[in-house]
């Protein structure tokens, strides 16, 4: 995918549009009797990783959204309304297939990009507040820059391709 960034949000998109396709291409290597094993993640099956990660970068597309409408940038009480989300996106990913998951995956990192895009330099220092258990804001720069979902899952999604993800 090729966009215009400013220069800081460059890596940024590069990074979380590298996750996006490494995702796709992980997924498309699992074994079809795989998806409905146990994965490392408790009490998920690796269809229920794919359907999480479907669900795409929710929370940061809303942060960048809130930014670049000049919203109130406290996200705590967003965060309160996670696990139910996170559930909603696992009941909507089981009426989907695999393949349908994925493109949904690849759907959302364009829509991350697009977004991505439409930040400019001026939105860099922006402080928001991410996190319910530290108060301290940070810089837009800085809470894109340690937002690491896509790369954790991933590793989630690992050992389904593995001898060992498969003989559970």
């Amino acid at each position: 995918m090729s966009t215009d960034f400013a220069s800081w949000v460059q890596p940024i998109a590069d990074r979380f549009w590298t996750t996006r396709r490494e995702v796709a291409e992980m997924a498309g290597k699992v074994p079809g009797d795989a998806w409905e094993r146990l994965s490392p993640v408790e009490g998920w099956t690796y269809r229920d990783v794919l359907s999480h990660l479907a669900e795409g970068d929710v929370s940061i597309k809303n942060m960048i959204r809130t930014v670049l409408d000049g919203g109130d940038t406290d996200f705590r009480t967003w965060n309160n309304g996670r696990e139910e989300r996170v559930a909603g996106g696992l009941r909507r990913g089981a009426s989907l297939t695999v393949d349908q998951l994925i493109a949904q995956v690849l759907r959302d990192g364009e829509e991350t990009q697009q977004l991505l895009a439409r930040l400019s330099d001026g939105h860099q220092a922006v402080q928001v507040i991410a996190s319910r258990t530290n108060p301290a804001p940070l810089s837009l720069a800085e809470c894109l820059s340690s937002y690491h979902h896509d790369e954790e899952h991933i590793e989630h999604l690992r050992p389904a391709i593995t001898a060992e993800g498969v003989a559970r």
